[in-house]
């Protein structure tokens, strides 16, 4: 059984992250940067720590790894990995990171149809691919591959939804005695920032997530406020395209469960909600960090579950920490330390002094892993908000929009 799988760049960049079971932390990515990845040493395609055993496979200075804590048949993995990138290149012709960074919502579908609750599923192209269309512009050439337009608005085949016989992802007779809709605009920062201050790579992967409890077959409206900021907009199938493309507005009659709605990409952030400096010093038996960070949102937002790891390669002998706030561990298993506050305060500062005392080494570490953030801000990032939402029924419903923020990948090199 799997419990998630990932999509690496050669840097150790998460391009695709899915969990598929309970068992891992979000950051058991983090453990395979810095023993696979960062590690020139390590050439095998398994590596266990513990109880997790990572699996994974490269081309195309890409890692495809998946995780697991169960007694698995190593084999049964191998061959899965073996056929999903053979997948990949039939969908997309090439595959490198700009291709999983374009198409990142077609590889989770089929992630989704490929691996049913952790297990691997037979892997057919022609069948999938009448279920998860190749996007159109793939479509026309098999020997030149052509970059999607970024604002080309994908979606599944077009029904009549003005005919109810005619919505194959909602049933009749649908009821509910208290009718709901609740909206979540997900934004997942990418950043990485340089030993210099200077920011090498800033973008968001946005989705809209809803989760519906409406009797009958409603019709459901919303506007995005403006979607200029936004590119390649990808919708769920039950999206009207007409009524976006002439009105600007997202109509749609939902499917009765919680589900994907739209994704977006944003190649601009409007404000970094967090400015940290380091100052790293390296002794031939003593490494130092002098860190601050200081939080740039609103003083009335939080972060939730902040931490910032700080990974090290070298051979730990004892350390040393003052602190402004927080607690701090050091995480053995992976080799980090962690920095952690329940709730970070908007617009406050903290700083760390950090004295490792490592084995004696005459050899510097030319190649070191960068400090990278974990959080959650209940706001957006980008800018982008929904002027209404709106369900065309006769009876009482309960709305609700939320925005996160959360980081998809935020690196800070020193």
């Amino acid at each position: 059984m799997i419990n998630a799988l990932f999509i690496f760049n050669e840097r150790g960049d998460v391009l695709i992250s899915k969990f598929l079971k309970e068992g891992v932390k979000r950051n058991i990515s983090d453990v395979f940067k810095i023993q696979v990845v960062l590690n020139v040493e390590n050439k095998s395609p398994v590596l266990t720590l513990g109880s997790t055993t990572f699996i994974h496979i490269r081309f195309n200075h890409l890692y495809l790894m998946v995780v697991t804590r169960s007694n698995t048949d190593l084999s049964n993995i191998l061959e899965y990995l073996f056929n999903f990138k053979s997948l990949l290149f039939q969908y997309f012709i090439e595959v490198d990171e700009d291709i999983v960074k374009d198409y990142f919502t077609t590889i989770y579908d089929l992630i989704d149809e490929t691996l049913q609750y952790g297990y691997p599923q037979s892997i057919n192209f022609n069948q999938l691919k009448e279920i998860i269309p190749q996007p159109n512009e793939l479509l026309s050439s098999k020997s030149i591959f052509r970059k999607p337009n970024t604002q080309q608005v994908q979606s599944s085949k077009i029904f009549d939804q003005t005919n109810n016989d005619s919505i194959p992802w909602r049933s009749k007779g649908i009821k509910y005695k208290k009718n709901e809709i609740y909206l979540d605009v997900i934004e997942n920062l990418n950043i990485l920032i340089s030993s210099n201050g200077t920011l090498l790579r800033s973008f968001i992967n946005g989705l809209i997530l809803v989760d519906v409890k409406l009797s009958g077959i409603p019709q459901c409206e919303m506007m995005i406020h403006d979607i200029s900021i936004v590119q390649d907009l990808k919708f769920h199938k039950c999206v009207e395209l007409n009524k976006f493309d002439r009105d600007n507005i997202v109509q749609f009659i939902p499917p009765d469960s919680e589900f994907q709605l739209l994704t977006y990409k944003c190649q601009q952030i409007s404000k970094l909600p967090f400015n940290v400096t380091i100052d790293f010093e390296e002794l031939s038996n003593e490494i130092k960090f002098d860190i601050k960070i200081k939080s740039l949102y609103g003083r009335n937002s939080i972060a939730n579950d902040f931490v910032l790891n700080i990974p090290i390669v070298h051979n730990l002998i004892d350390y040393k920490v003052l602190k402004s706030g927080g607690s701090f561990e050091f995480v053995k298993d992976i080799k980090t330390f962690k920095w952690n506050f329940s709730q970070f305060q908007g617009l406050t500062e903290n700083s760390l002094n950090l004295t490792i005392k490592t084995i004696k080494s005459t050899q510097l570490i030319l190649q070191k892993p960068s400090i990278y953030l974990d959080f959650e801000i209940l706001s957006n990032s980008s800018g982008l908000s929904l002027n209404y939402l709106k369900v065309k029924e006769n009876y009482k419903v309960i709305k609700w929009i939320r925005y996160i923020t959360k980081p998809q990948s935020y690196e800070i090199r020193y």
